[in-house]
């Protein structure tokens, strides 16, 4: 799996490529991490993990078992970055009641903050006024 990054329509050097080889907190990665090519990113796209979500631990999900429908089936969610690195394993949990990020065994909930969420029709929703 080779990624591709385009900055203003060209490609970046080998050295500004993400090493998927390596662990994503390689010293390469990190660098490639925090090189913002003259632009910091407005949002940080999570996926939606846990219990009853496409991205359940431990099963895989196809169209077909999405019961609620696609369009009403969340993916993933983009929140003002909060400085999370592009290439860093980070997801936002969904536990059954709220969604929020854990960092270092702390729960931050993601309730109230403006919010994109995308869904499984591939349809993009603004919520301005964030998760509940």
């Amino acid at each position: 799996m080779r990624a591709v990054y385009s900055h203003q329509g060209g490609e970046l050097p080998d050295d500004r490529v993400y090493r998927f080889s390596e662990a994503w907190g390689s010293e390469h990665n990190l660098e490639v991490g925090r090189w913002k090519g003259g632009t910091n990113p407005a949002y940080d796209l999570l996926a939606v993990v846990g219990p009853g979500t496409v991205w359940e631990e431990g099963r895989s999900c196809h169209r077909k078992d999405i019961k609620d429908g696609p369009s009403n089936t969340l993916l993933a969610i983009a929140i003002p970055s909060v400085g999370f690195g592009w290439h860093e394993p980070r997801d936002a949990v969904f536990d059954g009641e709220s969604v929020f990020v854990e960092t270092n065994g702390v729960r931050k909930s993601l309730a109230g903050i403006p919010c994109f969420l995308l869904l499984a029709d591939s349809s993009v929703r603004y919520v301005k006024d964030g998760l509940s």
